[in-house]
Parts: C-alpha cells; structure tokens; sequence
C-alpha cells in the first residue's frame, strides 16, 4: 500500500531549469542596459567637460583681449593669440577664431571669441562663442 502526503506538493520535472534560464536571461538584459547606459552617461559626461573646458578657454582669451590698449585691438594684432596646451589636449583639433568689429562712429568695438573641435569622425561640435564690446576709457586709448 502507497502512503502519500497530502501536504508535499508535486511539481513537474525541469521546473528549476526553465526558472534559472529565465533569471539569467533577465540578469544578462539588466547588466545589458546598464552597461549601455553608463557608456551615454561617460560620453555625455566627457562632451561636458569639453564643453566646460572651451568656456573656460574662450573666457580666458576675452579677458586677455580686454585687458590690451584700444589701439591693439585688431584682427591683425589677435591673430597671434592661440589656445592653450590643455585646450589642445582635451580638444580634438580645436579651432580657434576671433573677430573684431567696429561701430560705425567708431566709439566701440564687438569682439568675438569662437572655439569648436573635432565629435566624431568628420562632425564638428557647435561653436561655442563669447562675445563682449570694448570702449576706449580716454584720450590716451583712441
């Protein structure tokens, strides 16, 4: 005579396997798509910095340009500036570009400071541009 106990529950054969199969299944989509994602938060996060980096660098030449005489304020006179060793390392083949521009009645001048570098290949990221007016402070600057 065959004894069973009511309270063990039967289950079919295989059961477990199906079950982890489906965990690591599931598991390798989870390490999937945080891997994915934290490869766009790196890359998103080093566009930032050389964001960050080009603001500084923009800034930086602006008050250079400020800080000259009146009279060596021209498109001649700039053209010898250039970014700095840092910008050129964390840039890839930054450009550099300032523009000067004189009022009509000459009181002012509109400097503009532009910087973009190399995303990927053959794109350029936006060009990041600082720009302020310069008045001459007396008889000595005009």
């Amino acid at each position: 005579m065959k004894i069973t106990n009511p309270a063990r529950t039967s289950f079919q054969r295989g059961t477990i396997t199906h079950e982890a199969t489906m965990a690591i299944v599931l598991a390798t989509a989870v390490i999937v798509g945080t891997a994915q994602t934290l490869a766009f938060i790196s890359h998103q996060r080093r566009d930032i910095d050389r964001q960050s980096i080009a603001i500084r660098e923009a800034g930086n030449l602006l008050e250079e340009i400020a800080a000259r005489p009146w009279n060596d304020i021209t498109k001649e006179n700039l053209a010898t500036l250039a970014l700095s060793d840092d910008c050129n390392a964390v840039l890839r083949e930054p450009r550099l570009s300032i523009t000067v521009d004189s009022e009509p009645a000459g009181s002012g001048k509109h400097i503009s400071v532009e910087i973009d570098w190399l995303t990927g290949p053959g794109q350029r990221a936006l060009p990041l541009r600082v720009a302020a007016w310069r008045y001459p402070t007396g008889e000595s600057d005009q």
